[in-house]
């Protein structure tokens, strides 16, 4: 999949963007990438309205916003997702330490396993950048 004219200056590629700000030029890359056509609708309701409706509202910034995704990720148990989302928490100005209490906060609510999951996959992903 490519970027169409059409989708240059809108919410996509606002999304776009932001995707790209938070994971990085070769994440962003492979997004795009996909060869099936579910990739495409995957990729064009991520950046259109996750990233380009969503993460682009200025009322929370990318450093909150962050913070909040973590804390629900680590709680739901997504650590499929939460290992991406610790990176991109970092790119947008969270500290490991932030990120560590945000974890701990949300295990009030969701229950120490998902603390315990969330340390983990911060731990490693801590171990993974030393």
């Amino acid at each position: 999949m490519s970027e169409t004219p059409e989708k240059e200056g809108s919410r996509w590629a606002a999304g776009q963007a932001i995707h790209r700000d938070m994971f990085g030029e070769a994440r962003a890359r492979h997004r795009l990438e996909g060869d099936a056509p579910e990739d495409a609708r995957l990729t064009d309701l991520l950046f259109e309205h996750a990233y380009g409706a969503v993460w682009s509202n200025d009322t929370l910034s990318r450093r909150e916003r962050s913070l909040i995704t973590v804390a629900l990720l680590a709680g739901l148990g997504r650590t499929d997702e939460l290992d991406s989302h610790i990176g991109a928490a970092l790119a947008n100005g969270c500290t490991m330490a932030e990120l560590h209490e945000a974890v701990v906060h949300a295990g009030l609510y969701c229950g120490f396993p998902a603390t315990i999951s969330g340390h983990k996959a911060l731990k490693a992903h801590g171990q993974t950048r030393d």
